[in-house]
């Protein structure tokens, strides 16, 4: 079964209706598990019960509430265990839950056995409303330069995420940038420029791996407006100006998260389309500003920036 951006499983003619995006455990594996724990006999309630997976804080959080909004359980499980044990251990649980407020169910469930005796569960906090976004934020060193024209560079960023608290893998990212000045020579002279830039986009996981700590790998993608700086150095009368410049960004970002604290290392590519003239003495232009650059950057921040 492909994991959408919301899987819905019925389970035993709806005894069970099992909501959620994660891919480990993906819902279908636990809906699985979970036939194997109930009986097709106790399932045939009027009102199926509901239940949900999503991920908060790198760990695997379910939930069960009766079919009029009751909650019934909760269980937060750590994300280092391989995804068939975090399948099993939210079944149990779902179908310990089950047999309590069901008591046909109880003579039916399998290994009826306390998953917190495999997982430790931490208190969990209160699930969160549907369509919540949480705010991730933090600040990168960057070297790189222009490359159709070779010209060093370093900056610094600030980027903030806005993630969806249900488990989909898209966020939404903002970024503020800041770059040294730079130089190429023309002739008569050198021209020398900087860029203040703002972006924003979207960021989306093309690879998780939340069983060996919290990796992923993700790509972006950008639009940008900056102040460009320019200024002539060399020539017989140095002119200076100031424009904005749209462009557009692309890149990758492999990001590992240790609790509350998250690192990344990333690859962004620019593109300046509007070619930006030198000039000089007043007369005519010299030369054009590279349009192509690209830059690596490497940050740390608050939160899972994913």
């Amino acid at each position: 079964m492909p994991v959408s951006a919301v899987a819905l499983v019925a389970l035993f003619s709806a005894a069970v209706q099992l909501e959620g995006a994660t891919s480990c455990p993906r819902p279908d594996l636990v809906a699985d598990r979970l036939t194997r724990l109930l009986s097709a006999e106790g399932a045939r309630q009027q009102r199926p019960d509901r239940a949900r997976l999503w991920e908060q804080d790198g760990d695997l959080v379910v939930l069960l509430e009766r079919w009029d909004g009751v909650l019934i359980g909760t269980r937060r499980f750590p994300r280092t265990y391989a995804c068939e044990d975090l399948a099993y251990a939210a079944a149990v649980s779902l179908a310990d839950w089950e047999s309590d407020v069901h008591p046909e169910f109880a003579p039916n469930v399998i290994a009826r056995a306390n998953p917190a005796s495999v997982f430790a569960a931490a208190p969990l906090p209160p699930p969160p409303a549907p369509g919540r976004w949480k705010l991730n934020a933090g600040a990168a060193v960057a070297l790189g330069g222009s490359l159709d024209t070779p010209a060093a560079a370093g900056g610094a960023v600030v980027g903030a995420w806005l993630t969806p608290s249900d488990g989909r893998r898209v966020s939404l990212r903002a970024e503020m940038e800041g770059q040294s000045t730079r130089q190429i020579a023309l002739e008569y002279g050198d021209a020398a420029w900087r860029r203040w830039t703002l972006g924003v986009g979207v960021e989306r996981s093309f690879l998780a791996s939340p069983e060996n700590g919290g990796g992923w790998f993700r790509w972006f993608a950008l639009v940008r407006l900056a102040w460009l700086e320019m200024h002539g150095k060399g020539f017989t009368l140095n002119r200076s100006d100031g424009t904005f410049d749209p462009g557009a960004a692309v890149g990758t970002r492999a990001v590992l998260a240790r609790g509350r604290w998250t690192s990344w290392l990333e690859l962004a590519a620019s593109w300046w389309p509007v070619r930006q003239t030198v000039q000089a003495n007043g007369v005519g232009d010299v030369g054009r500003l590279p349009a192509v650059e690209a830059f690596v950057r490497f940050g740390l921040g608050l939160g899972s920036a994913r």
